[in-house]
């Protein structure tokens, strides 16, 4: 592929080289300046103090004019996509924010400034007949600072072109067709922006020294179709007992001789997360409890599923850098590690469903954000071989990737509920209707959204939700002060950081 880079300057943003790295590692790339641009506005100043490293300026080798025909001219360009130069039958690409609006000096500083829990940018092409139309779009969170904001952001931007390429935009075809792009004059934004950063930075610290979060299950009884109304309102029956310590990602199923509700732990002493096993009879009443896998690394997210007569397991392992597979011999409580599907990743919330003759298994990637990045597997046997969607990450959204329970199917359609997080951890769940899932395609469509105002107790959110023979499970967050204990055990983290910050 021989691709066109425009770049208006000697030097551009790191994440703009790096763009450019990963585009010369299978493609021909030719790197034209158009201009030398220099700009010293309050944006410009803005991003030299809050920018960080994905906005520092690093030296970029470039030719003044295009000297041959190209298949794809992608401008990095301030103002990109407002004035398009004439590129022939070239694909033109460019980057904006989701309004249609120029990157300029502050990516998505606009709506982070106005108060907005998150900022979308995106990868738009244009070609002449077909109009401008979306190849990549990411929703991130806005963070604390601005600088970690950009880090995570533009980590994720810098891949797209050469991820648009190596499927040939397969991922999410353009259909939804965008405005011509708009660029915007200078406005005053520092002071605004600078006031909401202030203001993010210490509810940031506060949350993360002061808060803490009790996790709870409840049973509802139907089917996970329900959730697909945007007015449905159940009713929850929560579990009593030590419930209230702290329970969490309940993954409901049913044996001949009971109901059992598999779901996290936490040990109050170490924070380290356990699979345990509940048994509860028809009406929802607690009948016993007993842990059925610990280990020293944490434990959570203990996916359920069977298949062929025999019931597996999938908990969360991210300390172990893989994915590991259970199965039942003395159920509920004994279980035997029978397989290892995938290596050397810090997956979250595996979640694995049979669908149209392959297996897929639904993921987060700690080291990519573990509520942004939805990355997807597939295998033709449960045991594996699995291989790499070729389009991963398939879905870049804090407000719908990461997985929040069991996929099912309501009218012949599939749908993957999601964790919600762009204002805070396990916020809500949101439900996904699948359009389109193969080895080369992936995408879906917001159906509804449960959010932690519609229960009937006094709620923070809910992150995980299951079904089994018309009854569900949920799990309710309660924020609520930290002890002392953890209070003290976070100020000692904190000042090792800032003491040895490498470790």
């Amino acid at each position: 592929m021989i691709i066109t880079v425009l770049v208006d300057g000697p030097s551009v943003a790191r994440w703009k080289v790096d763009c450019i790295g990963l585009l010369r590692e299978g493609n021909d790339v030719e790197v034209c300046r158009l201009g030398d641009k220099h700009r010293y506005d309050s944006r410009a100043l803005a991003r030299r103090l809050l920018g960080g490293t994905a906005l520092r300026s690093a030296p970029v080798s470039a030719n003044r004019d295009a000297s041959r025909e190209c298949d794809i001219v992608l401008d990095l360009r301030t103002n990109g996509g407002t004035d398009p130069p004439d590129v022939g039958r070239a694909a033109y690409w460019f980057f904006c924010d989701d309004d249609g609006s120029t990157l300029g000096e502050l990516p998505g500083a606009r709506a982070i400034a106005d108060g907005s829990p998150t900022f979308t940018l995106e990868l738009r092409t244009y070609r002449t007949g077909e109009g401008f139309t979306a190849l990549r779009s990411g929703t991130f969170k806005s963070l604390y600072t601005y600088a970690r904001s950009m880090q995570i952001a533009l980590e994720e931007c810098k891949r797209w072109p050469a991820l648009a390429i190596d499927v040939a935009a397969a991922l999410g075809r353009p259909d939804r067709r965008r405005k011509p792009p708009r660029y915007e004059a200078s406005r005053p934004l520092f002071a605004q922006l600078a006031l909401r950063l202030a203001g993010a930075f210490l509810s940031h610290a506060f949350v993360h020294l002061f808060v803490d979060a009790r996790w709870s299950v409840g049973l509802i009884h139907g089917s996970p179709g329900s959730f697909l109304s945007k007015n449905y309102h159940p009713k929850i029956q929560w579990l009593g007992d030590r419930s209230a310590e702290f329970l969490a990602d309940p993954f409901v199923f049913r044996l001949p001789d009971s109901r059992y509700i598999m779901c996290e732990r936490l040990d109050g002493a170490t924070r380290t997360g356990f699979i345990s096993c509940i048994e509860i009879e028809a009406g929802g009443k607690v009948m016993g409890e007993r842990t059925v896998i610990r280990s020293a690394s944490h434990l959570s997210y203990p996916y359920v599923f069977e298949h062929d007569g025999t019931w597996y397991m999938v908990p969360e392992s991210a300390q172990d850098r893989c994915v590991a597979l259970y199965r039942g011999l003395e159920l509920p409580y004994k279980w035997e590690r029978v397989a290892t599907l995938i290596e050397g990743v810090a997956t979250c919330d595996n979640t694995i469903v049979r669908h149209n003759g392959l297996w897929w298994l639904f993921c987060t990637h700690k080291s990519r954000d573990s509520s942004l990045n939805l990355f997807l597997y597939h295998a033709r046997d449960l045991l594996g071989p699995w291989q790499p969607h070729v389009a991963n990450p398939v879905k870049t959204d804090v407000r719908s990737s990461r997985p929040a329970g069991m996929p099912f199917l309501s009218n012949g359609e599939l749908y993957r509920p999601a964790q919600d997080c762009a204002r805070a951890y396990g916020d809500a769940i949101t439900f996904n209707r699948v359009t389109a899932l193969t080895e080369h395609e992936f995408s879906e469509e917001l159906v509804s959204t449960f959010r932690r105002d519609i229960t009937n107790r006094a709620s923070h959110g809910a992150h995980t939700i299951s079904y089994s023979d018309g009854m569900m499970a949920i799990d309710s967050k309660t924020v609520i002060f930290a002890t002392p204990s953890v209070i003290r055990r976070r100020l000692g983290e904190l000042a090792t950081r800032i003491v040895c910050p490498a470790t």
